[in-house]
């Protein structure tokens, strides 16, 4: 049998399509005048954009890396389930 690359994409797209839409309305209310408004200082002190760039990268890659691990991982086990029958 063959792999469906989109299959994976389908299942997670939408979600990654919220959290998208999510962190945009978060931004977006952060970023306007009544989010500055809004005294956050007790999150701590602020981190440069620089740092949560790298970390976002570093996360993402690892991420990915991950994750087509594990699916190698489940379609060499389904490959070999099968030919079990």
């Amino acid at each position: 049998t063959e792999r469906d690359p989109w299959f994976i994409s389908f299942r997670v797209g939408p979600q990654a399509l919220g959290h998208a839409v999510w962190a945009f309305i978060v931004t977006s209310i952060l970023q306007s005048e009544a989010g500055r408004n809004l005294h956050l200082s007790h999150f701590g002190p602020g981190v440069g954009v620089l740092v949560h760039s790298i970390m976002g990268g570093i996360l993402s890659l690892l991420l990915a890396f991950r994750t087509n691990q594990s699916y190698q991982r489940y379609w060499t086990a389904t490959e070999a389930f099968g030919d079990l029958r």
